[in-house]
C-alpha cells in the first residue's frame, strides 16, 4: 500500500518502532520514503540509539528529525508540537501517530496535534498496548520473517530502555503473531484508521 511519503512520529524515541516497525521496513522496501519526528529522548541522550533504530529500519539519516520536549509536558506545549508539524518541509502520504485510545498523555497530544497539522493525509493509528485499554485496529498489514526480524533489531537497538517490559523480542513477537492471527499469517501490525484520503 506505500504511497511516496510516509511520515512516521515518535512522541519518545521508541513509539514507532514498536508499534509500527515492522510496516515501515515493509513500506520503505517497497519504495516508499519514511521521514520521522522524534519529539522526546527522556531527557536521555539517545541520538546514537534513534540513529541505529531507523537505520535498521531503512530511514535515511536526513529524513529524521529529533527534539526533545519534556516528557509527560506535551499538553503544556501542544502548540509548539502542532508548529513543529505545520513547519515540517513535507506533506506526507500517510502519517503514523499513536491511536487515539492510547491513554499516554503526550501520545494523545501528538495524535490530536497531528489530525489538524495533516489534514490532507491519511493518517493511521499505531498502538503501543500497555497505554490502552481498549482496540480498533481494523486495519492489519502482513509481515513476513525479515520485516519482524528488523522490527525486533530496530526496538533492541534502544538500549537504554531494555529493562521495559515490552523491551523483549518475546513481547514483539507474541504481540505480532496475536494480530497475524486475525488475518491467518505468522506476523502482523494492526493500526487504527484515524483519517483515509485516496
Amino acid at each position: 500500500m506505500p504511497k511516496n511519503k510516509i511520515l512516521a512520529i515518535s512522541p519518545h524515541a521508541d513509539d514507532m518502532e514498536l508499534g509500527a516497525g515492522g510496516t515501515i521496513k515493509k513500506w520503505i522496501d517497497n519504495g516508499a520514503v519514511c521521514y520521522s519526528i522524534v519529539l522526546s529522548m527522556l531527557r536521555l541522550n539517545r541520538q546514537a540509539e534513534i540513529g541505529t533504530s531507523h537505520e535498521v529500519l531503512g530511514i535515511r539519516p536526513e529524513n529524521i528529525t529529533v527534539r526533545d520536549y519534556k516528557n509527560r509536558y506535551f499538553p503544556e506545549i501542544r502548540q509548539a508540537i502542532l508548529q513543529e508539524f505545520i513547519d515540517f518541509r513535507i506533506t506526507p502520504d500517510i502519517v503514523l501517530v499513536p491511536a487515539t485510545y492510547d491513554e499516554h498523555q503526550d501520545h494523545q497530544v501528538v495524535c490530536q496535534e497531528a489530525k489538524r497539522a495533516y489534514k490532507k493525509s491519511t493518517i493511521l493509528g499505531y498502538e503501543d498496548p500497555w497505554n490502552s485499554t481498549s482496540f480498533n485496529l481494523p486495519m492489519v498489514v502482513r509481515l513476513n520473517a525479515d520485516q519482524i526480524k528488523a522490527k525486533v533489531k530496530a526496538v533492541m537497538s534502544h538500549k537504554s530502555q531494555i529493562h521495559r517490559p515490552y523491551m523483549n523480542e518475546e513481547f514483539i513477537k507474541g504481540l505480532a503473531a496475536v494480530r497475524g492471527a486475525i488475518i491467518g499469517t505468522p506476523y502482523a501490525e494492526a493500526f487504527e484508521v484515524i483519517r483515509w484520503v485516496d
